[in-house]
């Protein structure tokens, strides 16, 4: 494509500039230019989707674990270089190391001084606030091993107009994101930003509060996690740094033309592959506005990390009835965990060739 046919086609313009408000925010899910308002946030179709894709045993706390992993939280964080002028809500968590003896402290300081952790970094905290009970009971299980996670909120810029959350919403009770322009800045955007903001504000940040805690350095051991716009964050920083983060769990992720995310299929067909596992979710019901299809995107995202010669035991796709909800993606966590996790046993829990499960009988046929 020439110049001028990009520039007459406004491919040029920022973000920001595209178009009106209603388009780029929470309004764009039912915009379309050509037809009507639609609604596809049904009463009946989330009633099927809590029915096919039920809560999983493993969010129930467990009794029998007695000193649960430790929770840190940071209310108002605006340490960031990376992004200044922001702040952000973090919570962190520890596990426990498998040692549940309240009795035995010494022990248990000493170990976090000599085990090297597993690292998940959770984009959108709220998304992911029931992590730290599956993590609890599957390292209590003996099916992960000891694991530090961290949840972080996109930055605020206070006093931005358009980036006001609700007061209830800091310490991630509610999920009021789609109308801030931060988070689309830091999570849509496919360059190396985010990528720098994790290795040098947010991580730094977590080794200073603990000290005693060391984490691994092996990136296939340091997972990188989010939904929507934040499974584009984590594909994007693992892409950009395997060396760092070489794995990466993606629900409904946004690979489509909001900041540029559609052009990952092009950009990884003509490059070389990277050394990351990548496990893809979305459903039949998930988005198709403006800014592209969900359920395509991800399905051309998988097609083109098996074009690059990725593995297949390092490639997930998996496809449901679901709509833009984390409700499928939850049901899956602790078998993708697993997954993620567990390279030797990851073949053995491929169910067909193609690597693509249908999950509830998603078909592409019926988009």
């Amino acid at each position: 494509m020439d110049v001028e046919t990009y520039k007459y086609f406004h491919l040029d313009q920022p973000f920001e500039e595209k178009l009106d408000d209603t388009r780029t925010g929470s309004g764009s899910f039912n915009i379309n230019l050509n037809k009507e308002t639609r609604d596809w946030t049904k009463p009946d179709v989330h009633k099927m989707e809590t029915k096919l894709y039920p809560i999983p045993p493993e969010t129930i706390q467990n009794n029998q674990i007695n000193t649960p992993g430790i929770i840190k939280k940071y209310k108002k964080w605006n340490q960031s270089t990376i992004f200044p002028g922001t702040e952000r809500y973090i919570f962190t968590y520890v596990s426990n190391n498998g040692n549940n003896n309240n009795n035995n402290k010494t022990k248990m300081k000493k170990k976090q001084t000599t085990t090297e952790y597993n690292l998940i970094i959770c984009f959108d905290a709220s998304n992911f606030n029931v992590l730290p009970t599956i993590l609890d009971n599957m390292i209590h299980q003996q099916r992960l091993e000891p694991t530090v996670a961290i949840f972080v909120t996109p930055g605020r810029r206070p006093g931005h107009p358009l980036g006001k959350y609700r007061d209830n919403d800091i310490e991630g009770k509610t999920n009021i994101l789609h109308d801030d322009p931060q988070r689309s800045f830091e999570y849509d955007s496919i360059t190396d930003t985010n990528s720098q903001f994790l290795m040098k504000d947010l991580i730094p940040f977590f080794k200073k509060e603990n000290p005693n805690i060391a984490l691994t350095t092996n990136p296939r051991k340091r997972c990188l996690c989010g939904s929507s716009s934040g499974a584009v964050a984590a594909f994007t920083s693992c892409f950009h740094r395997p060396d760092q983060f070489g794995v990466c769990i993606s629900h409904i992720g946004s690979f489509v033309n909001i900041r540029g995310a559609s052009n990952f299929p092009w950009i990884i067909r003509n490059t070389h592959k990277k050394n990351i596992r990548v496990f893809l979710q979305s459903g039949e019901l998930d988005i198709d506005n403006n800014h592209g299809s969900w359920p395509l995107g991800n399905y051309a995202m998988y097609k083109a990390l098996l074009y690059a010669q990725y593995p297949k035991t390092d490639v997930r796709f998996v496809f449901g009835k679901g709509t833009h909800s984390g409700r499928h993606g939850l049901n899956m966590l602790p078998q993708t965990l697993e997954w993620i996790f567990n390279e030797a046993t990851s073949s053995k829990s491929d169910h067909n060739n193609d690597n693509v499960q249908h999950h509830g009988d998603g078909k592409f046929s019926k988009l």
